[in-house]
Order: structure tokens, then C-alpha cells, then sequence
């Protein structure tokens, strides 16, 4: 499956609440990030997605205060959170 070739028209096929909360993944996966290390985690439990910074992808000598990982992090969660709304879906952000 190419990650660039998302098909809105593909939720609608989405069955249960946890394939379709796995859908919203495949537009937060395309988020940038520094060096294309894609530090984050998902796990989807519905009725949550809960995101991680995955730290193993970590670029310490390029980002010794894990700025730019948590900069790529957020991005994940920016891109979710707009396809989340695009698709009827409220929204709360906590941190853990």
C-alpha cells in the first residue's frame, strides 16, 4: 500500500469503530517529520487513538533535546485530528 495514495472514499468500506479509527491513521502517517524518522506510535483502542513518541527514532546527536522529535509528533497529531473532523469525529487531546 502506498501511504500518498489515500482514498477518502475508502471509509465509507471501513467496518467496525477500529478499522475506521485505523483509516484516520493512514493521513496522520503523513505528516512531516525531521529526517523522515516518523517517531510516533499509535495504538487504537476505540473509542481513543492514543499516540507515543517512539524515542528508538531518536536523532540524539542531531536533536539532543528531543525538540524536533516532539515537533514531529505533533504534526502526527495535527494531521489526525484534522482527518478526524473531516470524517464526523469530535476530538479531546490529553497528555499523559
Amino acid at each position: 500500500m502506498d501511504p500518498w495514495q489515500v482514498d477518502e472514499r475508502d471509509f465509507s468500506r471501513a467496518g467496525d469503530a477500529r478499522e475506521r479509527l485505523t483509516f484516520l491513521l493512514r493521513y496522520a502517517v503523513l505528516a512531516p517529520s525531521r529526517h523522515n524518522t516518523q517517531p510516533w506510535r499509535f495504538a487504537v483502542d476505540p473509542p481513543r487513538i492514543r499516540l507515543y513518541a517512539d524515542e528508538t527514532r531518536w536523532l540524539q546527536v542531531a536533536d539532543s533535546d528531543q525538540r524536533e522529535l516532539h515537533v514531529s509528533v505533533g504534526c502526527a497529531l495535527e494531521n489526525l485530528l484534522v482527518a478526524a473532523e473531516h470524517f464526523g469525529y469530535g476530538h479531546e487531546v490529553a497528555s499523559l
